[in-house]
């Protein structure tokens, strides 16, 4: 009997002692900025993640919209969030995933959503953008990524998406790399509203760079006129992971509150 007592005691010890698995969103996730985890009277966004991948708010102001929950909004073209430039970095990934809910209120000119730069010169290592390098004037959205296996000014990669995004609505934003091998096999891909717009599998490579100037969401490092116009939430960073196509889908129609 105290045989049978000592095993239920040395399981109900390790039960507990034990660390419950990460919730899936979670898995991977290096930073996770939320309205409602908190901004700062000081302005900054707090990262929920654990990770301390605070953002820096300039010239942006948290707010509640009628009608809707908060958000962050983009009065100046140009505001923007600044995040941890080594921490918050997608340098050295072999697998990527950013995504965010967004609520465009004016798309005039090239709007930078994020970006993780090498340099002050605008090289994107790995860039969300919209109503940039779009042939046919619509309203997309686009992907880029430096092909950094040619150095940290490689050549950019970009994907536009087939379908074009309204203005005064929330969308949900992800875009995703995966790299199988060294050699340029992988894919991009990029999704608005919980579907695949675009896709390549052409020239994609782990983003190894030996530099790391930054990482902003709302605007490029050059901040002089691809300012966002409207408002942000529910940011979230993950390395070296790709999130699948149901899980993303998940993510968007659980809504901006999973």
């Amino acid at each position: 009997m105290r045989f049978i007592l000592s095993l239920l005691i040395a399981f109900l010890a390790s039960a507990l002692s034990a660390q419950a698995p990460l919730p899936n969103f979670m898995r991977g996730c290096i930073a996770n900025l939320e309205y409602h985890g908190g901004v700062s009277a000081s302005g900054t966004w707090r990262d929920i993640s654990g990770n301390g991948n605070d953002g820096t708010l300039s010239n942006l102001t948290a707010i509640e919209m009628t009608g809707l929950t908060q958000g962050l909004t983009t009065p100046y073209v140009a505001g923007y969030v600044n995040l941890p430039a080594t921490t918050a970095s997608l340098k050295d990934a072999t697998a990527a995933t950013v995504e965010f809910w967004v609520y465009l209120t004016n798309s005039s000119g090239g709007i930078c959503l994020y970006d993780d730069c090498t340099n002050s010169n605008d090289f994107f290592r790995f860039a969300i953008l919209y109503n940039f390098d779009t042939t046919d004037g619509a309203d997309r959205l686009s992907f880029t990524r430096r092909d950094l296996n040619s150095g940290d000014q490689g050549a950019r990669k970009t994907i536009i998406a087939n379908t074009t995004m309204s203005r005064n609505a929330w969308h949900h934003i992800a875009a995703v790399l995966s790299v199988t091998d060294g050699v340029g096999n992988g894919f991009v891909k990029l999704y608005q509203d919980g579907v695949e717009v675009k896709s390549s599998t052409s020239s994609v490579y782990a983003m190894t760079s030996t530099v790391s100037y930054g990482v902003r969401l709302a605007n490029d490092f050059n901040t002089s006129a691809a300012g966002l116009l409207g408002y942000l939430d529910c940011f979230k960073l993950y390395k070296n992971r790709a999130l699948p196509a149901e899980e993303i889908y998940q993510h968007y129609k659980t809504g901006r509150r999973h």
